[in-house]
């Protein structure tokens, strides 16, 4: 396999894991969300390792590395906290989990993530 491949599927002590990646992502699109207008773009860069940990969480299996330049795009919907994951024309619909409802092994440096999100439990 590669290199993400071997990340994501094996534990690694000096690694953040996948899942904490993909918690950060999600943390994320709650607290922009509730900055946000119901026309809000965003555009967000960064290398395939967390792109690849989102479409594996969405899709349940690993879609494979995103080429460069390609796209992992995520409709958020703040009202249902629900959203669509997109990757190499296939689209899966899937629920965006509030601090509460993340695992407990969660710690609490990343649960410090999501800001005002973590004390309001979701989108204003």
């Amino acid at each position: 396999g590669d290199p993400i491949a071997l990340w994501a599927s094996t534990p690694l002590l000096h690694f953040e894991p996948p899942s904490l990646v993909v918690l950060r992502f999600l943390a994320g699109f709650v607290e922009v969300a509730a900055q946000a207008d119901d026309h809000t773009r965003i555009v967000v860069t960064t290398h395939s390792g967390p792109m690849r940990a989102l479409a594996m969480w969405a899709f349940g299996h690993d879609p494979g590395e995103p080429y460069n330049t390609e796209e992992v795009r995520v409709m958020f919907r703040a009202e249902t906290l629900e959203a669509q994951v997109t990757f190499r024309n296939r689209t899966q619909e899937i629920h965006i989990p509030t601090p509460d409802e993340w695992p407990a092994w969660t710690p609490a440096s990343t649960r410090a993530l999501v800001g005002s999100a973590a004390t309001h439990g979701g989108p204003r």
